[in-house]
């Protein structure tokens, strides 16, 4: 009981909110204790955009179960901006608390960034690996970086970008590892995910990659277990 008041403390700091039912089952059962369900299927409207709070608050409280970075992807450009936005505001939030305050001492640092079309990388997630991240962007730009093709990274760059993006279970610990987390996976899982796939398995053999993440769903198919 005192972890869901914790939680739910954190959850007002970072948002400004009390977190939903679906939300606070997500981290009891889910990221608090390392795990992450394959897919969250919820209406529109019910803070979806939250994962990437609930995943913070997660890694401040559990940094060694927790990979360090997190990468949202999203099929629209004005929906990357958005949940960037969101994102920022979790930020300046962040700043504002005490230098005591767990948040303030694990994400301090955190590092935001945007890959969209039209958008300069401004790299702050790929200059230190160690340092926490939200990287926000479309299935084109996320999707080519883990296939070693990313749009405007030089090819020296290919490896360490792929790497950081990566999020092949069982490889590192979980502070080196990378969660992906694709919103509105109804709209991309046919198209753009499965060029994807089908390209890695063109790929050498050694740098072959088995894809996996947590979807958000906007068309929920079971209530009252969003996640599973």
């Amino acid at each position: 009981m005192d972890k869901l008041i914790r939680f739910r403390d954190a959850f007002n700091e970072l948002t400004g909110n009390r977190p939903f039912p679906w939300q606070e089952d997500l981290y009891m059962r889910w990221l608090s204790q390392g795990k992450f369900p394959s897919s969250c299927n919820l209406p529109t409207g019910l803070g979806k955009t939250s994962v990437v709070a609930i995943w913070l608050i997660a890694l401040a409280n559990h940094p060694e179960k927790m990979p360090r970075r997190l990468v949202y992807v999203v099929n629209r450009r004005t929906v990357v901006d958005q949940t960037t936005e969101e994102v920022l505001n979790y930020r300046r939030r962040i700043a504002e608390l005490n230098d005591k305050d767990l948040l303030q001492r694990q994400l301090g640092s955190l590092a935001i960034s945007t890959l969209r079309g039209q958008f300069a990388d401004n790299r702050e997630w790929s200059a230190n690996p160690s340092r926490p991240a939200v990287i926000v962007g479309t299935v084109d730009m996320i999707g080519s970086r883990l296939l070693f093709s990313g749009y405007g990274v030089g090819f020296k760059r290919t490896s360490a970008i792929s790497g950081c993006t990566d999020a092949t279970p069982g490889t590192g610990s979980g502070k080196n590892r990378t969660l992906t987390a694709d919103d509105t996976i109804t709209c991309t899982r046919r198209r753009n995910w499965t060029t994807c796939l089908r390209t890695s398995r063109r790929l050498p053999r050694g740098r072959r990659r088995r894809l996996r993440c947590s979807t958000t769903a906007r068309t929920p198919k079971r209530f009252p277990m969003p996640c599973s």
